[in-house]
Formats: C-alpha cells, structure tokens, sequence
C-alpha cells in the first residue's frame, strides 16, 4: 500500500494536465498512488492520462470519470478511493516543485502528526505580495485572514472520518472552512515544514472568489473554534454578524449568527501546538 495517494480532480484539463503528471513521474520517492477524479472531460484529458500511464507503468494510477457537481464533490468522491495513509490533492494546473519535494516531505509524516503542511511558489502571489512563495507559519488568528493552500497540505486519511469531507456549498473555498475545522481543533496535531511543496497554477480556481463563505467566514470560524477560541473573541465575532445581518436586514445570516450562538459559550481548551 502507497503511503501518500495523490488526488488529481480533473475537468477538461488537456492544456496543463501533462505538465502536472510530469512533476509525479520525476519523483525520486515513489512511494505514492495516484488517484485521477475526472468530471466527464470533452477534451482529451483521458487521453492523456491513458499515455501517461502506459509510459509510467511502474506509477500506480487509477481514473475514474463520471459526473460531480464542481471541484470538491470530485475530491469527496475521490477520498473513499484513496488507499495510502496519507492523502494530498493537487490541481490538474499545479505541479508538485521538484523531483525531491515527496523525498522531503515523507519523514515529517510521523505517527505524531495528523496534517503536515508547507508552503507554495506561484506568479498569483508575486503579483499581488511581491513574493512568489505563500505560506509560513500560521496560527489560530491567521487562519481567519488567509488560507493555507491545499496544494501544501498532507492529511491522513483518517482525519476526514474525524471531522467530515468538504462542503460543497462553498463552490471555490470549501478547502478553506474544512481547514478551520482540523486546525482550530485540540485534537489535531498538526506541523509545519520549511519547505516548498507545489508550484500553484496561476489563476487556479478559487481565485474567482467565494461570496457566500467571504460572507459567512466569521461565522464558522467561531463554529470550528468554539474549543480554542477565547470567549471574548468570539463574542464580539458573533455580536458584529448579528448587527450587520440586522442592518441589512438579512434574515438568512441573522438565523446563522443566532445559531452559532452556542460555539461561544463552549469553554476553551488548550490547543496541543
């Protein structure tokens, strides 16, 4: 058994589809399958999935096509398909960095952690920071502000019976909310590594944005901290969202504010970091 699956969503990926599998097949560690999650491409993505793998065949490769309703019902439905211990996803227009970057990566994966993340290289971030590299560090109040890419996280597999898949609901951020859930957690343990994990492709999906989680964010980031969170953050979290929704009279979030209610009289416990 593979110790890493790699999970590769796909749809109508012809264009960037080679250059993604060629930073796998260049891999000095081979210890990982790779599990293709395809939405009914029209284009010959299949196709070249179907030569890649002829002349890789030492390379463990499984595609499935069928239909999915966007990116993160292919990566939920792609999950139970996963066999390694640990589970990392990649974009059909991402590349993993170097040849070397699994070699690296696979003596953080200890029986002590539950999530290994790192960082991610991309021309989107230098135009917009000056710096190509994204990543560093983060703590309980950086996760409200910014995201760590899913291109630079590696999840046992076991983590997602613990704290669920991804929320559909949030068509370009559900990785994002999902991140909250296991980082605020006490009972994740998670690590970071200097090191860059993947060369992020310009212009990737969730760059279009997500109004509904931009919108509901605070909301669940007290729900997901309710355990870690100090009470008066949360508390002034939850009075500001019910304030908005009541100005703009916005009933839908008002009833998600009063309902996150609960997550802030949770008592805190002190994170295992």
């Amino acid at each position: 058994m593979a110790t890493i699956s790699i999970i590769i969503p796909t749809f109508n990926s012809a264009a960037t589809m080679r250059a993604c599998l060629e930073s796998l097949s260049t891999q000095t560690c081979t210890d990982f399958e790779v599990v293709i999650q395809d939405g009914l491409s029209t284009d010959n993505t299949v196709a070249i999935v179907d030569v890649w793998h002829r002349t890789h065949p030492g390379l463990a490769v499984r595609l499935v096509s069928e239909r999915d309703r966007g990116i993160y019902d292919a990566m939920n439905k792609a999950i139970p398909r996963a066999r390694g211990e640990w589970v990392f996803f990649l974009g059909s227009d991402d590349r993993l960095f170097d040849p070397e970057t699994l070699k690296r990566v696979s003596s953080a994966l200890t029986s002590d952690a539950d999530v290994v993340y790192g960082d991610v290289v991309s021309a989107h971030f230098e135009r917009h920071t000056g710096s190509a590299r994204y990543g560093g560090r983060f703590c309980m109040l950086r996760i409200l502000q910014q995201n760590i890419c899913h291109q630079a996280l590696f999840v046992r597999r076991t983590l997602f019976d613990r704290f669920g898949v991804f929320n559909p609901r949030f068509a370009a951020h559900a990785d994002w909310e999902h991140n909250m859930r296991w980082f605020l957690s006490p009972q994740a343990r998670v690590f970071h590594i200097d090191a860059v994990i993947a060369e992020y492709g310009d212009g990737g999906f969730s760059a279009g944005g997500d109004p509904i989680f931009d919108k509901e964010r605070a909301l669940w980031y007290v729900r997901n901290g309710r355990y870690s969170l100090p009470f008066r953050m949360k508390a002034r979290l939850v009075a500001t969202e019910l304030k908005r929704a009541a100005r703009e009279r916005d009933w839908q979030h008002l009833l998600l504010a009063l309902g996150t209610c609960p997550a802030v009289l949770y008592p805190r416990r002190p994170l295992p970091r």
